[in-house]
């Protein structure tokens, strides 16, 4: 699906450059559900955006497949036919339209990818996020947990082939995480989730940790000792 090989991303500062990622690779294939965590500042929403095609790596190789072949990401357009064809997106601010309404935001990444048929309706995908009673509620006067659901609703509406999600819990209560993780694992059969919610390991099968700008892997029972007890 993607792979990328030796991805090196710095951001200038006064004094110099900052590395964030050093030398990274990561092959995602169809039925990866995988986990990042790492500490705040260490380049976990910056590898998202890479891949999400809204950030440019510095250097290295970015392929998609299979069969696998290079994209220039260098070039916009590609980057955004990425975007277009397979990506799900649940960005830390959501980036939805906050003037329109709940439904409305759903419908429209619908109406873009123009899906006339999706698998899981937007009534049912509002009632198992409990969006149902502010449906038609304007976003700017949701609550932060209410807006990051509207987010994942609309990333998941357009059935992407890989779902990337940063911090998807942050702002839901325990019940609330436990329906969205339930609904992510369901309904995606690929993702990448970044966050430092070790209950998300629960519906994934490879866990890693982003240090000094590498992707260490992690055995899930390792870093979740009671995950086992869950399963």
């Amino acid at each position: 699906m993607i792979k990328l090989t030796d991805v090196n991303k710095s951001f200038s500062t006064i004094n110099n450059a900052k590395p964030v990622l050093n030398h990274l690779s990561l092959t995602i294939s169809e039925g990866d559900r995988i986990l990042i965590m790492g500490e705040s500042g260490c380049g976990k929403t910056t590898l998202l955006n890479i891949l999400a095609g809204l950030l440019a790596p510095n250097s290295g190789s970015f392929q998609v497949g299979p069969p696998f072949r290079p994209i220039d990401y260098t070039n916009e357009r590609e980057r955004a036919a990425l975007r277009y064809e397979c990506i799900g997106f649940v960005p830390q601010n959501f980036c939805l339209v906050e003037h329109i309404t709940v439904a409305e935001n759903i419908y429209l990444a619908q109406k873009i990818r123009k899906i006339e048929s999706p698998p899981l309706p937007i009534p049912s995908l509002l009632k198992q996020l409990n969006l149902e009673d502010i449906s038609h509620e304007k976003v700017k006067h949701l609550s932060m947990g209410q807006k990051q659901r509207v987010a994942i609703a609309r990333a998941i509406t357009v059935s992407p082939a890989l779902l990337l999600a940063d911090e998807p819990t942050s702002a839901l209560d325990e019940e609330t995480s436990r329906i969205v993780l339930t609904l992510i694992a369901e309904q995606c059969k690929t993702f990448i989730l970044v966050s430092h919610d070790s209950r998300i390991a629960s519906i994934c099968n490879r866990v890693y940790r982003l240090d000094h700008g590498k992707l260490l892997p992690r055995h899930l029972e390792h870093c979740f000792p009671n995950l086992s007890e869950r399963k």
